[in-house]
C-alpha cells in the first residue's frame, strides 16, 4: 500500500493549540455527534485518525468512546512528537499502521492528495467488515482562492463529486453540508481576492478574539451545525462550507479473487457489463460464457434501470458473487459514466486489468476472451481494442449506414487524438490497470456516448512521449495501445442510439478535442459540474501534482 506524502503546511495549521477557533471546536462536536449516532449502541474496538496533526479530535473523541485504541496516522511526526507522553489508548505513528480498523476518519485529508481515487483505494484494506467511514472535504471548486493554495489544496469538491468518488469504493449511508451559513463569507472573500488580488494573511492559525465574539460565533455555528445534522438525519442533504460523508464496506463490490495465501491473483480480470433496461436482451448464457472462456469476474452495473434488469442481474450474481457481482448507480448517469464508475469498482477490488463490453454481446464473449488473452500475454501493451474490420475470414455483419458513419467518426476521432485510430466506438475494450489509468478515471466523462475518445485521449495525453503507441518493428506486443481486429460481431437490434444522440456525439467530439488541447498545454480542468475559477495549485492536472495531505486544519 503506498505511503502518501503530507505537505509540511500541516505544521502550520496546528496553530496555537491553547486557542481553538470555534470552527474546529464546533466542527469536533458535530462530527462527534455524527459519529455516535450512526454507531448506535457499538463500540469501536480500534480508530484510526488519518492526517491527525496535533491529536486534538483524537483526543477529544477518546473522551467518547474511552477503552477503545485511537491510532493517529500522520507521516509528518517528528521524532520529538512521537514521544510525547499521551492519554492511555491513544498511540501516534508516521508509519502506515497494520491491521483493520472499526471507525477510520478522513476528516479534511483527501483535498491534500493528488491522487485522492489511489489513495482512497489504499485505505479500504484498512476497513473491518462492520467499520464505519467519516470523509470531509472543502466544498465547491468555484470557492477555490489562495487560502485552498497555502492549505496545500489540491480541489474544493462538490458534494455530487465526492459521491461519484466514494460510491464506487463504499456504501455512502449518509451525506451533507457543514457551516452553509459561511458560504456567503468565503464568497464575498474570494470575490474581493479575484479584484484586490490574494490577502497578505490568510489567518491559518489560533484563535485571539475576546470571549464575548468567541461565544456569539460558536452560538452560530453550533446552531447552523444543528439545522445540518438534523436535516441530514431525515435524509435532507444541504450545503455547507464543508462537504461530508458517512460509509460503509460496499458488501456488494466486487472482491479480488485470492490464492490459498490471500494475495490478489496475478492477471486477475474485471470486465465491467454497463446495463440499462436490458432485461428483454441480455442473455444469462452469454454472461457464464464469458466468465468460463475468459476466465474473469463480471460486474454489471445498473445504470438506472426501470424494467426488470436490476432483479435480473442480482439473480445472476447470486449463486456465485465471486464471479460476478452488481453495482447498482441508482438513477440514470448514461453509459459513461456507468463504464467509469465500474471501472472504478474494479480496480478497488484489485483487479490487474479490467475490460468492459455491452450487454448485448454485439462483440461474443469468446472474442472479449481473446482480447483478455492478448493482455494477459503482452507485457507491453496497456490497451487493448476491438476494431471491427470487415476482411476475409471474418464475421463481421453490420449496415452500410453504420459502416460508412463509422469510418466517418473514426477519422474525426483519429484526428482529434492524433494518432490512427481504425474504430474507437467498437463497445469492448482491456485496459491493465495503471497510474495513468487511475488518473484517466478520476473526473466524469463529458460525453454519455463517445466517452472512449475522451477515454483514449486521456491515457495518450499522460503515456512516455518516447515510448510507442501502437506496433513497432519490434513485435506489436512493444505497443502500449493495440488494435485486435474481432472475428465476429454482429448489428445489434434495439439499438439506444438515436439520431439526436449520434448528432450530439459529434457536438461532444469537439468539447473532447478542446478538453485535450488543454491537457496538452497543461491547464487542463475535467468538464465537470464545478469547473475551477479564480487562484488554484500549479498543477490542476488530477492525479500529476506531488502528493500532500493535511490534518486539523483550520478553516475550509
Amino acid at each position: 500500500m503506498p505511503i502518501v506524502s503530507i505537505a509540511v503546511v500541516d505544521l502550520a495549521e496546528r496553530g496555537d493549540t491553547d486557542r481553538r477557533h470555534p470552527w474546529e471546536t464546533e466542527r469536533a462536536r458535530f462530527f462527534r455527534g455524527l459519529i455516535a449516532r450512526h454507531l448506535g449502541g457499538w463500540r469501536p474496538r480500534r480508530i484510526l485518525d488519518v492526517g491527525a496533526g496535533d491529536g486534538w479530535f483524537a483526543g477529544e473523541l477518546g473522551t467518547d468512546l474511552s477503552g477503545c485504541e485511537i491510532v493517529c496516522w500522520d507521516v509528518n511526526y517528528r521524532s520529538e512528537e512521537l514521544d510525547v507522553p499521551l492519554p492511555e489508548g491513544i498511540v501516534r505513528t508516521a508509519v502506515e499502521p497494520e491491521g483493520t480498523f472499526d471507525l477510520v476518519l478522513l476528516l479534511d485529508v483527501i483535498e491534500h492528495v493528488a491522487d485522492d481515487a489511489a489513495f482512497l483505494d489504499s485505505i479500504v484494506p484498512h476497513l473491518a467488515e462492520r467499520s464505519l467511514l467519516v470523509v470531509s472535504v472543502p466544498a465547491y471548486q468555484r470557492l477555490f482562492s489562495s487560502h485552498d493554495d497555502a492549505l496545500a489544496h489540491h480541489r474544493r469538491y462538490s458534494p455530487r463529486q465526492l459521491h461519484d468518488l466514494l460510491a464506487p469504493r463504499f456504501e455512502v449511508v449518509a451525506r451533507g453540508g457543514l457551516f452553509a451559513s459561511l458560504l456567503p463569507l468565503r464568497a464575498a472573500a474570494v470575490a474581493r481576492e479575484r479584484v484586490a488580488g490574494p490577502p497578505d494573511e490568510h489567518g491559518i492559525g489560533g484563535w485571539s478574539a475576546g470571549v464575548a465574539l468567541t461565544r456569539a460565533v460558536s452560538a452560530v455555528l453550533a446552531a447552523d451545525a444543528g439545522a445540518g445534522a438534523w436535516l441530514a438525519a431525515h435524509g435532507v442533504s444541504t450545503p455547507g462550507l464543508s462537504t461530508w460523508a458517512v460509509c460503509r464496506p460496499r458488501a456488494s463490490a466486487p472482491r479480488a479473487r485470492t490464492t490459498a495465501q490471500g494475495a490478489a491473483t496475478p492477471g486477475s480480470c474485471t470486465v465491467v457489463v454497463p446495463c440499462f433496461n436490458e432485461a428483454d436482451r441480455l442473455d444469462p448464457a452469454q454472461i457464464r460464457t464469458l466468465i468460463e472462456t475468459a476466465g474473469v469476474h463480471v460486474l454489471a452495473v445498473d445504470d438506472g434501470s426501470t424494467d426488470g434488469t436490476a432483479d435480473m442481474l442480482d439473480k445472476l450474481a447470486a449463486p456465485d458473487p465471486e464471479r460476478m457481482s452488481v453495482l447498482s448507480l441508482g438513477a440514470n448517469r448514461g453509459k459513461g459514466e456507468a463504464v467509469r464508475q465500474g471501472l472504478l469498482g474494479a480496480i478497488a477490488s484489485g483487479a490487474d486489468i479490467v475490460a468492459y463490453c455491452d450487454a448485448d454481446f454485439a462483440t461474443p464473449p469468446e472474442e472479449v476472451a481473446r482480447l483478455v488473452a492478448v493482455m494477459r500475454a503482452g507485457d507491453g501493451i496497456d490497451v487493448v481494442l476491438a476494431s471491427r474490420v470487415a476482411m476475409l475470414g471474418s464475421d463481421i455483419r453490420r449496415s452500410a449506414f453504420r459502416h460508412y458513419s463509422g469510418r466517418v467518426f473514426a477519422t474525426a476521432s483519429s484526428l482529434v487524438l492524433g494518432v490512427p485510430v481504425y474504430d474507437t466506438q467498437c463497445g469492448a475494450k482491456v485496459l491493465r490497470v495503471t497510474q495513468a489509468l487511475r488518473r484517466a478515471l478520476e473526473a466524469p466523462f463529458v460525453s454519455r456516448w463517445v466517452f472512449d475518445v475522451e477515454l483514449l485521449g486521456r491515457l495518450l495525453r499522460d503515456r512516455d512521449p518516447s515510448e510507442p503507441v501502437g506496433p513497432t518493428d519490434a513485435g506489436a506486443d512493444r505497443g502500449r495501445f493495440v488494435e485486435v481486429p474481432l472475428a465476429r460481431w454482429s448489428e445489434p437490434g434495439g439499438s439506444k442510439l438515436t439520431l439526436v444522440s449520434r448528432l450530439r456525439a459529434a457536438t461532444d467530439l469537439a468539447r473532447i478535442e478542446r478538453e485535450l488541447r488543454r491537457i496538452d498545454r497543461g491547464s487542463y480542468e475535467p468538464a465537470a459540474p464545478e469547473p475551477r475559477s479564480g487562484n488554484g495549485p500549479a498543477s490542476s492536472r488530477p492525479g500529476l501534482g506531488p502528493k500532500a495531505r493535511a490534518g486539523d486544519t483550520r478553516g475550509c
